[in-house]
């Protein structure tokens, strides 16, 4: 269950590791093989205890086969399996938590965000204007809608931007050859993940079609926009940004960054 998350958080967080070019690689190769290696022994666990006629009827009352397989394993602790899932969640939202949060401070340092984003608390020196917008904003999605519908929505955004991502990076490996690369990613991968990407894209539009697929575009269509005027165009409201800034500064105790 933490495996996606950490993944792709390990490569936003790079500006916080040291000797990036070499600990993402090594962290990559350690833990996505033992991971891959607990989920592919827990489901030949799941497989030599439950018929597959048991597995099908859990799946059909919505009943998780994890939780049938520890009531037949466990016994008076079977509690002990959903518990162990909603620990991993709890580690996935931290996760999830400290990659986004990072996003905002990268994206507020460069300028696509307010400025305030980069900033961080004077003593803890942790980024909280960042932590508190993400905050508020899945806060926002989850009031606003049917969490399996939001899970839906996000998992396409999620892929489409893997796809544009690995775009990206095939465009600059053809128009910036000589660039500086710390580390370098075999071409393979990023053409395996264009593919799994498209196919993860266009599959569920095709087989279940729905209007949240068509939001979801608009949506992104409409974060176009807004960069084209206020970021292209650089037509910010320079006042009241700074107004913003200077309260979020009062208000949250933040400090910018020392750069080195």
């Amino acid at each position: 269950m933490q495996d996606a998350p950490f993944r792709s958080g390990v490569t936003i967080v790079t500006g916080e590791i040291r000797k990036p070019e070499v600990n993402i690689l090594r962290s990559i190769l350690i833990a996505v093989p033992i991971v891959t290696v607990l989920y592919l022994f827990m489901n030949v666990a799941y497989m030599t205890v439950l018929t597959q006629q048991e597995m099908i009827t859990a799946h059909d009352q919505n009943q998780a086969v994890a939780v049938l397989f520890g009531e037949k394993t466990l016994g008076t602790m079977a509690f002990l399996i959903p518990l162990g899932v909603a620990v991993s969640t709890f580690g996935c939202a931290l996760s999830l938590q400290f990659g986004v949060t990072r996003l905002c401070y990268v994206s507020g340092q460069d300028g696509f965000m307010l400025e305030s984003m980069c900033y961080v608390h004077h003593k803890r020196l942790t980024p909280a204007p960042a932590v508190v917008l993400q905050g508020l904003i899945s806060l926002m999605f989850i009031l606003a809608g049917d969490i399996q519908e939001l899970i839906e929505f996000a998992s396409f955004l999620i892929w489409f931007f893997y796809g544009v991502a690995m775009i990206s990076l095939l465009i600059l490996r053809k128009t910036m050859k000589k660039a500086h690369r710390p580390y370098k990613v075999p071409l393979v991968i990023p053409v395996f993940i264009l593919v799994l990407a498209i196919y993860l894209t266009i599959t569920p539009i095709v087989l279940e079609p729905s209007p949240k697929y068509l939001l979801a575009l608009i949506f992104m269509l409409f974060g176009v926009l807004v960069y084209y005027w206020f970021i292209y165009k650089d037509n910010r409201p320079k006042n009241l940004m700074g107004s913003v800034t200077r309260y979020t500064q009062l208000l949250m105790e933040v400090v910018p960054p020392e750069v080195e």
